[in-house]
């Protein structure tokens, strides 16, 4: 009966750390946002946008590139991202 028992507080408190651990994961995948000066190379960050860009276009296919610019702004604004240092020609 005491074994029993044990094993029912075992499996909740097993069941309660991979619910606690899979919020954990979420929230640290969702604030992994990476900045334009973030990224090691132009390079780097331009392949980043296209590949963002394309997953966007994938998922909204009724999208403008106008509306999906001006979503990455807002992300960029939403993360409080710097000016890209990639982008300055001096």
């Amino acid at each position: 009966m005491k074994r029993e028992r044990e094993r029912k507080i075992a499996f909740v408190v097993v069941v309660f750390c991979i619910i606690i651990g899979l919020f954990v994961w979420s929230f640290w995948k969702a604030s992994r946002y990476k900045c334009p000066n973030d990224y090691d190379s132009p390079e780097e960050y331009l392949n980043s946008v296209a590949e963002w860009s394309s997953k966007i276009q994938k998922e909204n296919p009724q999208m403008t590139t106008e509306e999906i610019l001006e979503k990455r702004v807002q992300e960029l604004e939403k993360h409080r991202c710097e000016s890209s240092k990639w982008l300055n020609y001096d």
